[in-house]
């Protein structure tokens, strides 16, 4: 049986499957960004750990390091940009939305309730929103043809 070695090689190599874990962990998240922010943050400092502990290795380590602190800065600045762009949108959702909401719950009111479809009191504004962004921004149909195909859309029955 061989004796585990702790070197400055081993290290490296763990410090290289905890960046890789935590990069596909951002990679592959469903959160909405910047909420993968403090995960890029660490990949950042693993990084930075990395290729401290790599300087006096051989020049592969140092690339390889060096390459992780260039993709981690990179998917942080990613993050940000993305979650300016999202709560921009959001924004301007919500204040296109406000302009039209009277005549979505009016809608909701009369069409929905006379429907056998059970939905939370929680979900109605945010189905709402998904369905007057199906209609295209234009105001809700009163046409219950209409209200039958965007709630068939919107929830999955």
């Amino acid at each position: 049986m061989q004796k585990l070695i702790i070197n400055r090689r081993f290290f490296l190599r763990m410090l290289l499957v905890v960046y890789l874990f935590l990069f596909f962990l951002v990679s592959f998240s469903l959160s909405v960004p910047p909420a993968d922010l403090p995960v890029c943050g660490l990949t950042f400092v693993v990084a930075a750990l990395g290729l401290v502990l790599a300087r006096r290795e051989s020049r592969a380590w140092r690339v390889i390091w060096t390459i992780a602190l260039i993709f981690s800065i990179l998917r942080g600045v990613l993050e940000v940009v993305a979650g300016n762009h999202i709560a921009h949108q959001r924004s301007k959702s919500a204040s296109n939305s406000t302009t039209y909401f009277p005549m979505a719950a009016r809608m909701e009111s009369s069409c929905l309730r006379s429907m056998s479809v059970a939905v939370p009191a929680t979900m109605c504004p945010a189905m709402l929103r998904k369905m007057w962004a199906l209609s295209a921004g234009r105001p809700f149909s009163t046409s219950l043809s209409r209200v039958l195909m965007m709630v068939t859309k919107v929830l999955p029955l």
